[in-house]
């Protein structure tokens, strides 16, 4: 069981390296962080011969929720993809802090009212909280995350698909915010990029 981020490339030599033992091997992305993992809440994105994910649900199951999504690709993929969103929604949340901040809304508030509508994000939101209020815990840093949407995009081209405009756009902020020291404890300090673009302490009164 292999459950390591990885490019559709790693991922191809190591299919051609198992051979005949191909069947005996099955892709578990894990999706969210260290806390989930502690309390068996992790999201698994499952990959290779289902008979052998049936066999070993009971084990995936303490971990957290597994979802078969189909052949070792896929399920690499969908990693991939995951990883795209989210570190777009917290390139947003990071521009929208600056926002928050310079309005005075208290951050605990501004989240409530943005969980009300369409711009609910479960899983990111304690991200713009810490935006809002320049205070980052340890959790997933910028260089991590950077290098996985490098290999994202490196999949994707592989894929045929050269055009992510978006995403690209988020690689090169998040370089960008790395060149400038940021991001030591985790991602959601791109939002340290966009306030020192923005270069004011003033706020409406």
């Amino acid at each position: 069981m292999d459950t390591t981020t990885i490019s559709l490339n790693e991922l191809k030599k190591i299919l051609e390296s198992l051979g005949d033992y191909k069947s005996n091997y099955l892709s578990c992305k894990l999706e969210r962080g260290p806390q989930e993992a502690n309390e068996g809440k992790l999201a698994l994105f499952l990959g290779g011969d289902e008979q052998l994910y049936i066999k070993s649900l009971e084990i995936l199951h303490i971990l957290g929720s597994p979802m078969h999504i189909g052949t070792h690709y896929q399920a690499t993929m969908m990693k991939l993809i995951s990883n795209m969103v989210g570190t777009a929604v917290v390139d947003i949340f990071g521009e929208m802090s600056v926002l928050i901040r310079k309005l005075g809304i208290d951050p605990k508030i501004a989240i409530e009212a943005l969980s009300m509508g369409g711009a609910n994000s479960i899983t990111q939101m304690f991200r713009l909280e810490w935006q809002s209020k320049d205070e980052f815990g340890e959790a997933f840093s910028m260089e991590l995350a950077q290098h996985v949407i490098e290999m994202a995009l490196e999949s994707a081209r592989d894929l045929g698909v050269s055009s992510l405009h978006l995403i690209e756009q988020n690689n090169l902020m998040m370089k960008l915010a790395k060149n400038m020291e940021f991001g030591s404890k985790d991602v959601g300090e791109i939002s340290k990029l966009y306030w020192n673009l923005n270069d004011s302490d003033n706020h409406l009164q």
